[in-house]
Order: C-alpha cells, then structure tokens, then sequence
C-alpha cells in the first residue's frame, strides 16, 4: 500500500517534534468529535486526532458484518470564532443547519485517497453540471504519502431541473493525514481527514434563491481491507426559493446526496 510510506514520514517527524510538546487529549463525546475534526483540522497534533478516531470509533455503531452502520442527523452549531479561524468571515455560522453522516465505503485506502482529490469528480460521480479543479500543492505526493498535507480550489457548477436549483460555487478544500503512529495510537493505520470551505456567498441563478455559506469536514479510516469508515460533518445556510436548509426534506436531500456519493464511490474502487 503506497500509504505505507506515511509511517516512515511519522518517523522522520517524530525526533523533531518530540520533546517537551503537550498533548491536548481529545473530546470524548460524540458531538464533540464531530466537530472536532473540522475546527481543529489544521491545529491538533497528529496524537491528538489520532486519539480523536479511536474515541469516535468506539461510539459508532456496527452492522451484523461488523462494518459501521449507516447514521446521520443534526449535529451542533459552529461558533463565529470556529469558522473565523478558517480565514473566511463572510457569514454567521449559527444561521447554518450542522448535519453528520456516518457511512461505510467498499474501498481500501489508496483509491480513497485517490477519489477525494481526483479532478474528474464528474466522471465518477456525475453530480455536478460541471467541475473545475486546481492543485494548489503536489497532491500527487500527497495521494502516494509523501506530504503529510495538501490544498486544491474548487469552481463548479450545480444545477437540479426537480428542485429548480442552479448555482456556482468557490471551494476551498485541503487534505491532511495522521500517520501511522504506532499499532496502540493508530490501529487504523493512516487516517485522511479533508475540509472544505466555500469562500464567499455561490451565485445563484435565481433571485429569490441564496446560498450564503457552507462548512465541510470529512474523515476517512481503513476498520478493515475493502473496509473504510466515512464520516461526514457539514454546516449550510441555503434558501432555494420556498425550500429551506431548515426543512426536514431538505436536509434529507442534502444527506442522501451524501449517502449516493458513497455508493458511487464503492462502485468506482469495485471497478478499479
């Protein structure tokens, strides 16, 4: 697995950071942690979020095969000095509806990795009108583990003819791995952890429409071979017409949009 390599990067680092750090322990509740590894994506040390996995982990559920069971619902607000930490103060996050997703997808961690940072996300998951992504850093390197970090932007555009919804959206999105630690911190082995940021307000095409802000964190880790837990954190403010974010079937549509990404997604690492 080419993310092996991430254990001997946790090597190389560890003489340099060791020392005198402290390590801040990790929440232990579950709302906690779901916000966790979106606020602290950039911050936490690697012990840390590591930590942060196992206690998440341990509160998930499992189905009769022992994958994780599908959940999702509403999750704590953001607070304004959460989302100013990303840069981005275009909006106030407790107008923002926080929902979670917690899914299994059949994949094992290279094509993860791979899906998530790809530039053809239309080609796989065909849910965009169209997609224009730009490698900021070397996500090559990143995708093989050779940098622990990496940053790409995001333009596309999004239309649905059912919901009369159309519009363009700026992302700013950046991936980062925990390394393989040791077999007692990380028995996962490497975690992906990605965020994405919707810089400014999308452009809508509809007047009456407006889609103000949007905060994502997401968490991929290998449980098992062909095996990785997929947990998804988001906070949106929209308004499409009479359809609200506040609306039980709007957030539905929005988490199972989430769910049909997943499922794309096992079919892609099935197909190779």
């Amino acid at each position: 697995m080419r993310v092996s390599q991430l254990a001997l990067s946790a090597a190389l680092i560890a003489p340099l950071t060791s020392g005198c750090r402290k390590i801040e322990p990790a929440p232990k509740e579950l709302q906690s942690l779901f916000q966790f590894f979106f606020t602290e994506f950039e911050d936490a040390e690697d012990e840390t979020m590591a930590e942060a996995v196992r206690n998440l982990d341990g509160l998930l559920e499992e189905d009769k095969d022992g994958v994780l069971a599908y959940q999702d619902g509403t999750i704590d607000d953001l607070s304004k000095e959460d989302v100013d930490r990303t840069g981005y103060t275009h909006a106030d996050p407790a107008d923002a509806v926080g929902l979670y997703m917690v899914n299994n997808v059949a994949c094992d961690m290279d094509q993860m990795v791979e899906l998530v940072t790809m530039k053809d996300q239309v080609g796989t998951y065909g849910t965009y009108e169209s997609f224009d992504r730009e490698w900021i850093s070397d996500v090559p390197a990143f995708q093989s583990g050779e940098e622990l970090t990496a940053s790409w932007f995001d333009v596309f555009h999004f239309k649905s003819g059912l919901l009369n919804i159309d519009y363009v959206a700026d992302n700013d999105g950046a991936g980062r791995w925990i390394p393989d630690l040791s077999d007692e911190e990380t028995p996962f082995g490497p975690v992906l952890i990605t965020r994405r940021l919707m810089v400014e307000p999308a452009d809508m095409e509809h007047e009456d429409h407006t889609y103000p802000q949007d905060w994502r964190g997401e968490l991929y880790y290998q449980r098992a071979e062909g095996n990785i837990g997929h947990v998804v954190v988001m906070w949106r403010e929209a308004e499409f017409g009479t359809l609200s974010g506040e609306d039980e079937f709007a957030q539905r549509t929005v988490l199972n949009g989430l769910k049909d990404w997943d499922a794309d997604s096992d079919k892609a690492c099935e197909d190779g």
